[in-house]
């Protein structure tokens, strides 16, 4: 239940037994706020409300968060012990080694600082190339170029902000380039600074923010708790500006963390504290709800100096009956990952865990070699009981002799030298492949560190470069993915606290604008400028030689650009002052002026060949229109006599086939006059007389 209890209708609710239609239109009051919620506000706005709380309280705080924090800090202690060990190890740390004599070798072959430093200077640069670092990109139709106005100032502002006014950024990016790769994991704490009235963003080691291994983000995890550390007069400082609360913390203690350059703290006065600042959950109005908090403890003593909202008013969430859904913890960390952990951790994976193994392996083999070497060279062995030199030790150098009342042979009967015969030569061929198949895990190609043949082709050049660097792409896409959203971070601080006479102030002359307009996250989205596939000078030069080789192409040349390729030349080449270099309208030589010359007059003779060409073609087509005609009226003629005599000849047999049946015509005639006559012959003869005439008919 909440201390203070809501009672009352929803808020924006028409209590019973009004009806709107009677009512008309009324002015619309604003919704009432619950107190709890209202409690909850307040305390968003707080810089720090340890003051308002019983001790008891703050004691039972402080001790969940410490022991939380020492159980997240023991679930990643494997992966924190080999990040401080690779760290040991490209710091060149030394250690006397007494095996398998007294002050035998123990030489740390340079590969991972080899690699940390590749990876660095690669990826640095690429970063922080100019002063154009903030890229945005605009979403939705722009009518009239408003949003491309908006972004441009944008970008030119918050480019400034981390280049000029953020000093710290560009040196912590730098250190944050060359300690990703060797533990695998590195943070940026984004945040506004109450004292100096701007942002800060600043680089956490990841052996600094204490998170569970197991935790799957920084949004998901139960306690994000972050190391640090405060001087005697720091720590007063925040007391007076109210920051902390005033506590009695004793003298600063040895620090247990091997990693830490604290050692004698106990006996200076003005040792710094180390402190916790433990971004966690806590239900502190006992509402039964756990509402993020910021609660920054002395390690020591576990004594909380600090309690401060981890939300802001915008991030409490309420249901029309006044009950808090939810409360979304803000996040000021950004992580940055080299690779990801392949079973699942929270942490990454850098060199110092992928070469962990080889590096000790070729640090023994080279050790071995050495004090092989020494043993040949320094020799020793036996020197018999009868040889007395009246000396403890003889020792020699060049040109010295020795004289001794010992007869020589006596001597060499009583000195017997151990056979030490060196290096190995099967070691030797060993660390040369341990050595090869370390390059190729930590990407140290030749090519790469410029040891390449001077007369390359540049396609072959651009295709050995990305090939070498194909295993880094990822990791530097993973890097501007989140310089992305440290960006969106600073954007989101911008909205909320940069004022418009510090943002007009930056214009100086340009049209007056609204901050938390030009910043607002509704259409448009902030990202790095560099581009991650193109991380060397190398690289981009070869790009550069394979546009301007295909500019002179004849077939394709004519669709390069020649003044925007210049221009990206130089600026890839990091030429200064740029525009005091090329000519915006250059003029033709002179020597360019007679070859256009020339050129001109072959073309206009080409032209002129061109067009005797068609004219020839027009009379030979004439002609041959002409030939062809008669032809064709020859072909006509003989097939018309060809037509005419099949007709005469079809005539002629008509007529013979009308002949002949026509005289057929007339047989049939004669026949059947004959046989009528006949008849009537023999109706004129009697019937007794009629046998005769009979037979002679029949």
């Amino acid at each position: 239940m909440y201390e203070d209890q809501y009672i009352g209708d929803a808020a924006g609710a028409m209590p019973a037994g009004y009806d709107m239609e009677y009512m008309g239109e009324q002015p619309m009051e604003p919704p009432v706020v619950p107190p709890h919620i209202k409690r909850l506000q307040m305390w968003a706005l707080e810089k720090n409300i340890a003051g308002t709380i019983k001790e008891e309280i703050l004691l039972q705080l402080g001790q969940k968060a410490h022991e939380k924090y020492k159980i997240d800090d023991a679930s990643r202690s494997d992966w924190a012990k080999s990040a401080r060990k690779a760290l040991d190890l490209i710091g060149g740390k030394k250690e006397t080694k007494n095996f398998p004599f007294e002050n035998a070798s123990n030489v740390k072959y340079p590969l991972l600082l080899s690699a940390v430093n590749q990876f660095a200077s690669r990826a640095y640069p690429a970063i922080i190339k100019d002063a154009e670092l903030v890229k945005v990109k605009i979403e939705g139709k722009d009518q009239g170029g408003e949003k491309l106005a908006r972004a441009q100032r944008v970008e030119q502002f918050m480019s400034y902000q981390l280049l000029q006014q953020m000093s710290e950024w560009d040196e912590d990016t730098d250190a944050l380039m060359h300690q990703l790769p060797v533990v695998g994991c590195a943070f940026r704490k984004t945040y506004w600074d109450e004292g100096e009235r701007r942002p800060r963003s600043e680089m956490v080691s990841a052996l600094d923010l204490v998170v569970n291994i197991n935790a799957p983000s920084l949004e998901m995890a139960a306690q994000v708790t972050h190391e640090f550390s405060r001087f005697p007069f720091q720590i007063e400082e925040n007391v007076r500006k109210g920051v902390w609360i005033e506590r009695d913390l004793g003298s600063a203690q040895e620090p247990l963390d091997q990693d830490k350059h604290q050692a004698g703290a106990g006996d200076d006065p003005q040792a710094p504290h180390k402190f916790l600042e433990c971004h966690c959950y806590y239900d502190l109005d006992k509402d039964g709800i756990s509402e993020p908090w910021i609660v920054t403890i002395h390690d020591a003593t576990q004594k909380v100096v600090r309690v401060a909202a981890g939300y802001s008013p915008e991030d409490i969430e309420a249901g029309a009956d006044g009950r808090i859904l939810c409360i979304k913890r803000e996040n000021n960390f950004t992580k940055y990952i080299f690779w990801p952990d392949p079973k699942g951790g929270f942490y990454g994976r850098g060199l110092g865990h992928a070469l962990e193994d080889i590096s000790e392996t070729i640090n023994t083999t080279l050790n071995q070699m050495l004090d092989a070497g020494t043993l040949q060279n320094a020799g020793g062995g036996f020197i018999g009981s009868g040889l007395n030199t009246k000396k403890a030790t003889l020792r020699f150098a060049p040109g010295v002799y020795h004289t001794l009342n010992i007869p020589g042979a006596t001597i060499r009967d009583a000195i017997v030298n151990m056979e030490h015969p060196g290096a190995s030569p099967v070691l030797f061929q060993l660390l040369g492949q341990l050595v090869q198949v370390a390059k190729e895990v930590a990407g140290n190609q030749d090519v790469l560190t410029g040891d390449v043949q001077t007369n390359m082709q540049p396609t072959t050049l651009m295709a050995l470069i990305e090939q070498g660097l194909q295993q880094f792409t990822a990791v530097y896409q993973r890097i501007y993915r989140s310089l992305g959203r440290e960006f969106q971070k600073l954007r989101e601080i911008n909205e909320r606290y940069l004022t418009d006479e510090q943002y007009n102030k930056y214009l100086d002359g340009q049209q007056p604008a609204s901050a938390q307009q030009d910043f607002s996250s509704g259409d448009m989205d902030i990202y790095p400028i560099a581009n991650p596939n193109m991380v060397t000078h190398m690289q981009r030069a070869a790009r550069n030689q394979f546009v301007m080789e295909l500019g002179r192409d004849p077939e394709f040349g004519p669709f390069i650009k020649k003044p925007v390729l210049l221009m990206r030349i130089l600026k890839d080449a990091q030429i200064e002052d740029i525009d005091e270099i090329i000519e915006p309208n250059p003029q033709p030589s002179p020597a360019d002026q007679a070859q256009m010359a020339k050129l001109q007059a072959d073309a206009e003779l080409a032209q002129m060949k061109v067009k005797e060409l068609q004219a020839k073609i027009i009379e030979l087509e004439a002609k041959d229109e002409a030939m062809q005609a008669k032809a064709a009226r020859d072909r006509i003629s003989g097939a018309k006599e060809m037509m005419d005599a099949e007709h005469v000849a079809l005539d002629v047999s008509a007529k013979e086939v009308l002949l002949q049946r026509m005289a057929d015509i007339d047989d049939v005639e004669q026949i059947t006059i004959q046989g009528v006559g006949s008849i009537k012959e023999q109706d004129k003869t009697p019937a007794g007389a009629s046998g005769a005439p009979a037979k002679a008919a029949a």
